[in-house]
């Protein structure tokens, strides 16, 4: 059974034409329930303002009980904060694949890429290079950090690292360093070694330097300093050279048979990498000491 009512003398803000209401302003209590109500009857392009409490969409959970992210159209557009003693962003693939964060203006791209197997890309390009990379590890104070094209890193650092290089019934040699640097580039390795045996005490201490662009006339070079009891004297290999870039040469030691020592290597106004072997770049200063 249907009724007719006429609201025209209800009020004037509610008319009524070919079967539809319309309202001008409407007044609600305290609650109003839609459950009856076909699905998407509201449209958002009519709501403004208020805050909507419990809000889920198809893509969206919001979970948060006071403000989170604010948005704006001046300076900084997104902020994102916390009340609990911290603050941050998760960016997050279900699937053990490659994360990637883009910043953009009108000429320039950066980015920052994480690949599936968790090594970190800070100023990652088309090309497959990065600026810096990071290592994942569980154990954050032993990540490895391999800078690229490490002229640009404008500071000295003291490195100092402890090796142990023995050898069994036959005489060994070992790698203990390998150099990669540009002609004004500074930087020198200083090796303390000593010998670990019973039968006898062998103490040298020797720097080795030079430079490996293969443009401007490479050496190497090793200074003794120190040497009592003919402890080995380390020595360079031949310089590699890379085509438009730093040429490397590593550095040896010859240990005896039965023989071990302990090696203090210490790099001075250089930068050092822990992953090296055929990083290279323009204007390099870099040192890679072998574990």
């Amino acid at each position: 059974m249907s009724k007719a009512v006429n609201l025209g003398t209800l009020a004037d803000d509610i008319s009524v034409s070919n079967g539809t209401i319309a309202v001008n302003n409407l007044s609600l209590g305290n609650s109003i329930n839609f459950d009856t109500a076909a699905n998407n009857v509201i449209s958002g392009d009519k709501i403004h303002g208020g805050t909507i409490s419990g809000f889920r969409s198809t893509g969206i959970t919001d979970n948060a009980n006071s403000t989170a992210i604010t948005i704006d159209s001046s300076g900084y557009r997104l902020l994102v904060e916390g009340d609990n003693g911290y603050s941050g962003i998760e960016i997050k693939n279900q699937a053990a694949d490659n994360v990637n964060i883009l910043f953009r203006n009108p000429t320039k791209t950066q980015e920052i890429y994480m690949n599936a197997d968790g090594r970190l890309y800070v100023g990652y390009d088309s090309n497959g290079e990065a600026a810096i990379e990071i290592e994942p590890h569980s154990d954050a104070y032993h990540k490895s950090v391999i800078i690229q094209n490490s002229h640009y890193l404008r500071q000295s650092i003291n490195y100092k690292k402890v090796l142990y290089k023995n050898a069994g019934a036959s005489a060994q040699t070992h790698r203990i360093a390998r150099m990669r640097k540009h002609y004004w580039g500074g930087g020198i390795l200083k090796l303390e070694i000593h010998k670990v045996y019973y039968t006898g005490y062998e103490h040298g201490v020797f720097i080795c330097d030079g430079h490996t662009r293969h443009t401007h006339g490479p050496y190497v070079s090793v200074r003794t300093i120190s040497n009592n009891n003919g402890c080995p004297t380390p020595y360079w290999g031949s310089i590699v050279n890379v085509s438009q870039e730093e040429g490397y040469a590593d550095l040896y030691i010859n240990v005896p048979a039965y023989y071990g020592y302990s090696i203090v290597c210490e790099v001075n106004g250089g930068n050092v990498v822990e992953d090296d072997d055929m990083y290279t770049g323009v204007g390099a200063n870099i040192f890679y000491i072998d574990g």
